[in-house]
């Protein structure tokens, strides 16, 4: 991952609003993402797979070395129901990126995938079905996103067939997010309809610089 402005040291916590951190992205919006709520059960679905993936020692291990909200979150994990701050979750995320990934940010985007795999079979299979085809799903994203996160508002549009448009028109999330967290949900959401190689790019982002992030999605 390319940084734009002033590379983020690993070892610490970011501090500088005008550092590019290679999870958080661009600090000068920290405080208003650490202000998004998030469901539970996306919180839940990141700590399982670090259990799954690098062992539950290793997690409870790099757990310690958290602030104290993020640290709860890992040792005693929300309801899937609650809604919870950003800002712990984004520290619980960073601690992971760093430790456990070894600092492979794009990894995210598989971590994504394998939580919408679960809320899928478990939760949204019947509700994604009903909504009928790939073009419905768009065109209703926000609505979905809803369940995810609040303080944030998606929107889609499919201008023809086989092609959608997604835009954040309000709210900025954490750069893990929108960068690898939107595309590797909808990667799996485009599955549940038999779409075996969507193509989904973050075209623009504000981490970047650009007044807004947008993504295109490809299916056929």
């Amino acid at each position: 991952m390319s940084v734009e402005r002033k590379n983020a040291t690993p070892s610490a916590g970011p501090t500088d609003a005008m550092t590019i951190d290679p999870v958080y992205g661009d600090l000068q919006y920290l405080p208003e993402m650490q202000k998004n709520l998030l469901k539970g059960n996306v919180v839940r679905g990141f700590i399982r797979y670090a259990i799954d993936t690098y062992g539950r020692e290793a997690t409870e291990r790099m757990a310690q070395t958290l602030p104290d909200d993020a640290r709860n979150l890992v040792m005693e994990p929300p309801l899937p129901s609650l809604w919870v701050p950003f800002g712990p979750h984004m520290e619980m995320v960073r601690g992971m990126a760093l430790q456990l990934m070894e600092g492979d940010i794009p990894k995210f985007r598989a971590i994504a995938e394998y939580i919408a795999r679960t809320d899928i079979a478990s939760v949204y299979k019947v509700l994604l079905k009903m909504l009928s085809t790939p073009s419905f799903l768009i065109n209703r994203i926000g609505s979905v996103h809803d369940m995810y996160a609040r303080g944030v508002e998606l929107r889609g549009s499919t201008p023809m067939p086989g092609r959608g448009h997604v835009a954040l028109v309000s709210g900025v999330l954490p750069l893990f997010h929108c960068t690898y967290g939107v595309p590797g949900w909808l990667d799996a959401a485009l599955n549940l309809y038999g779409v075996k190689t969507p193509r989904i790019e973050h075209e623009t982002c504000r981490h970047r610089g650009d007044p807004q992030c947008t993504w295109s999605v490809r299916w056929t």
